[in-house]
């Protein structure tokens, strides 16, 4: 708003008024017909303004005047989008079309859905190339599992966040999760009242983990020796994508395939692994991948 002294200064050039009132010498008006060319640049300005806010809008930037922040980014984001927290982008993998269309309708109105895979190898590649901000991952995927794909996507994308959603329960899935790199990890059967929490909790750089495997695995019993998720741990990661790969049934020229190695070092690995599994064959390999949940039965 302007003063008094500055609006009459307005209506003078070189210090005389532009016009005097009859009825008082010492007022200062505009000549007739400036009020309405001073309400027509006000106006044009307002507009104007208004076009540039919507256009920041549009690009996520706070608008300016010069080389000074018009508002802060925070009032801006404030005032044009009603809160200081974009949507996050979010990334949804299961092999199940029914949880990921589950899935997708819990989290659709708080976040941006960037895309819906349904294995380990589409999941790490959609993270490159979508860059979501959280990635919700099934553990049991078929040709990677979930926390094989977490471990490259860290690798790679070292700023995305990673919720685990699946039905293990064991305390070592738990343990190897976070490893990985997770960042939370959430029951299915609960994803409908945790979820949408989880994710607040992991874009505020904390962890989120399900009640229910809070509870599991602080009453968990000690295990002894190695057990099976430990065992697939000790693995080198060429040596876990050729065990599933095999566990799921692939003859080895399509593993050689997918993983761009010869047949003769995926049947290597493959005879390595029968050995350190104390296993005869690819049968009673894939019976005890599916027993230990490393791949869907």
């Amino acid at each position: 708003m302007l003063d008094v002294r500055t609006r009459k200064n307005l209506f003078q050039v070189h210090g005389r008024p532009l016009a005097h009132s009859s009825h008082c010498s010492k007022t200062c008006r505009p000549p007739p017909g400036m009020c309405k060319v001073y309400i027509g640049i006000f106006l044009s300005l307002a507009y104007a303004w208004d076009d540039v806010q919507n256009f920041c809008r549009r690009s996520r930037k706070a608008p300016t005047l010069g080389n000074t922040p018009a508002v802060s980014i925070t009032e801006w984001e404030d005032n044009s989008a009603g809160s200081s927290r974009l949507k996050p982008r979010v990334l949804i993998a299961d092999d199940h079309r029914l949880v990921l269309e589950g899935l997708a309708k819990i989290v659709e109105p708080e976040c941006e859905l960037v895309g819906v895979v349904s294995n380990g190898r589409e999941v790490v590649a959609a993270a490159i190339e979508k860059n979501p901000d959280v990635i919700l991952l099934d553990i049991t995927m078929p040709l990677l599992n979930g926390i094989e794909a977490a471990r490259q996507i860290k690798r790679l994308k070292p700023e995305i966040k990673i919720i685990f959603v699946t039905m293990q329960l064991n305390r070592d899935y738990v343990r190897e999760a976070f490893e990985a790199g997770g960042s939370g990890y959430v029951l299915k059967q609960a994803a409908a009242s945790e979820l949408m929490s989880a994710i607040r909790e992991v874009q505020d750089e904390r962890f989120f983990v399900s009640p229910l495997v809070s509870e599991q695995y602080l009453n968990g019993a000690s295990l002894g020796g190695k057990s099976p998720v430990k065992l697939f741990s000790s693995l080198t990661s060429r040596q876990r994508e050729v065990l599933q790969l095999v566990a799921e049934g692939k003859p080895a020229k399509e593993i050689a395939a997918l993983l761009y190695i010869s047949v003769k070092t995926v049947e290597f690995h493959k005879k390595h692994l029968l050995q350190e599994l104390n296993l005869q064959n690819s049968a009673e390999l894939i019976r005890y991948a599916v027993e230990h949940g490393w791949v869907g039965s």
